[in-house]
């Protein structure tokens, strides 16, 4: 779609569709190449979205790819310390064109970025709220690596309790409405809050084998290697090398591109601990 596309040449197709369909497809191209394993190209895709949208000028597919589009892969690709020049471009996107729901995801980038720096009240201050605000339409592409982060640094920051019940929540809706493409991540970061608390470390693992099994079925590359990289160093604290680097190294070894990510890192340096 986004090959062929032909912009109109009068601009009453936005008001018609709300947004720049060009830059959608655009947005929806990314986060579906980031599954597959190619963060290089989703990079690459969405920052073509950006361009496009600040070229047409328009403000409902400037906060759109901001807030869907830039901070999710941005998030996705490099971690929640990546959101500070994203989040910030949101928040002041959403803030000038003053459309309540983008306002409310502006917050959600921002609070997510100040829990990262220490501010254990953003949750309570930021998340929360916007969360209520945006109500079931906050469960869009980016949600789940979203829901994902945020249930890790609550969890870093001491908030357990608002972390299992984050994540819980999400896994319960993913469930109920057929999000099968989620259930995996979810279900990993569940296994890591576990891992984290002593009275609860042993269920930990069961949780990652789950979460192994489903990215298995999805055949989402980049879900299986944060699940793969979580139960392998499960199993690499318990002493079996050789079962953790089994079942790492296949997966790593299928991706062509984005070394430099987050996730490939972190993988590459777990596999390089069992040598």
């Amino acid at each position: 779609m986004v090959g062929r596309y032909a912009a109109p040449v009068y601009r009453s197709h936005l008001i018609r569709f709300i947004y720049e369909q060009k830059m959608i497809a655009q947005n929806s191209l990314a986060h579906a190449l980031w599954l597959q394993g190619f963060a290089d190209q989703a990079m690459r895709v969405v920052q073509q979205a950006t361009e496009g949208a600040r070229a047409i000028d328009h403000p409902p597919t400037v906060c759109y790819v901001l807030t869907e589009g830039v901070c999710a892969i941005a998030l996705l690709t490099r971690g929640v310390a990546a959101l500070a020049e994203p989040a910030a471009s949101a928040i002041d996107a959403t803030r000038r064109h003053g459309v309540s729901t983008w306002k409310a995801r502006g917050r959600m980038w921002r609070g997510l970025l100040l829990l990262s720096q220490g501010d254990t009240e953003a949750y309570a201050r930021e998340l929360r709220p916007a969360f209520d605000e945006i109500g079931e339409a906050l469960f869009v592409l980016h949600y789940t690596g979203y829901v994902s982060a945020a249930c890790m640094e609550l969890g870093l920051q001491g908030c357990v309790a608002e972390a299992f019940e984050l994540i819980e929540a999400a896994i319960g809706r993913a469930r109920r409405v057929g999000d099968r493409c989620s259930v995996a991540e979810l279900l990993r970061v569940k296994g890591e809050l576990l891992d984290r608390e002593p009275a609860s470390k042993d269920l930990a693992e069961a949780q990652f084998i789950e979460a192994v099994k489903a990215s298995r079925q999805q055949e989402s590359l980049a879900w299986k290697l944060r699940c793969a990289t979580s139960l392998a160093r499960a199993w690499l604290q318990q002493g079996r090398r050789v079962e953790a680097c089994e079942l790492l190294a296949p997966v790593y070894a299928q991706f062509t591109e984005g070394f430099d990510t987050a996730d490939l890192q972190q993988a590459r340096a777990l596999l390089g601990s069992m040598r």
